[in-house]
């Protein structure tokens, strides 16, 4: 689990983001999660999902959403953290009871 926020100025200076990056800044991340496991952390930004440019959180929250009902078993993410940019597949978790 996610949360996304639009790149904001304030943002930007927060976290470092070069105004030549584009997209959806990462907020949050659930501790255990498969975004933890990739160490995807608050401050990245998402430019792609599965290779097409994201622009705003509200649409990466789709692109997510689709490919979720879609059925596919996970989405690819162009990930920026300062100069450093990475392409991260981050599966789905099933909806499973706690452990």
């Amino acid at each position: 689990g996610i949360g996304l926020s639009d790149l904001t100025d304030t943002l930007r200076d927060t976290y470092k983001v070069p105004a030549t990056v584009k997209g959806a800044l990462i907020a949050s991340v659930k501790e255990d999660g498969a975004a933890a496991e990739k160490d995807i952390a608050i401050g990245d930004v998402i430019s792609e999902i599965d290779q097409q440019d994201v622009t705003s959180s509200a649409q990466a929250a789709q692109k997510i959403a689709d490919a979720k009902k879609e059925g596919r078993a996970s989405v690819l993410f162009f990930i920026s953290r300062g100069d450093d940019m990475r392409f991260v597949a981050l599966k789905f978790k099933e909806d499973a009871p706690a452990k």
